[in-house]
């Protein structure tokens, strides 16, 4: 007789005792997991990808207008439940959470980010009109500069594409 898989929750909280975090952070990680499955309707996260996680962060920052500290809480929850749990995020939204998460960038300046931003050989970002308007200059996480380099080629193919077929 299988012993059943274990309930979803249950995985995360195994997952972050084998880490060894604190019953404070476990508890605080569950309760963003629960709070991201109720914004999207109680949808199993199975079922949530991309755009669903984008979407909650979103919420946080724009109509919650929680702080800075409180949306990366929330994210690395969900990092380690589609990382560690899930293993589900990929793309351009994993490429995201790498740089939210490295960088310590909010959610809005990773989203506005412009390749004049990135700068490889120095192995900085430059964030412009930050909080209170204000610009200044963050390290790149090495571990998002592949994925970044991949997907600047992927928009310039796109771009060279776009120009070829008469779109300005």
């Amino acid at each position: 007789m299988s012993a059943a898989k274990p309930r979803l929750l249950d995985q995360v909280k195994g997952r972050m005792r084998a880490r060894h975090l604190s019953p404070r952070t476990v508890q605080a990680y569950v309760g963003w997991i629960l709070r991201y499955i109720r914004y999207h309707g109680t949808r199993h996260p199975g079922e949530l990808g991309e755009a669903e996680v984008v979407a909650y962060l979103t919420y946080l920052a724009s109509e919650r207008r929680v702080s800075r500290s409180t949306q990366m809480q929330a994210l690395s929850a969900l990092m380690l439940l589609y990382r560690d749990v899930l293993a589900h995020l990929e793309g351009t939204t994993r490429l995201i959470a790498l740089i939210l998460y490295g960088a310590g960038l909010r959610l809005e300046e990773c989203l506005t980010l412009r390749l004049k931003d990135l700068d490889f050989a120095r192995r900085e970002i430059r964030v412009r009109r930050g909080k209170g308007g204000k610009d200044r200059v963050t390290m790149l996480p090495e571990i998002a500069r592949a994925g970044l380099e991949a997907h600047l080629e992927r928009v310039r193919a796109l771009h060279a594409r776009d120009l070829s077929e008469g779109a300005g």
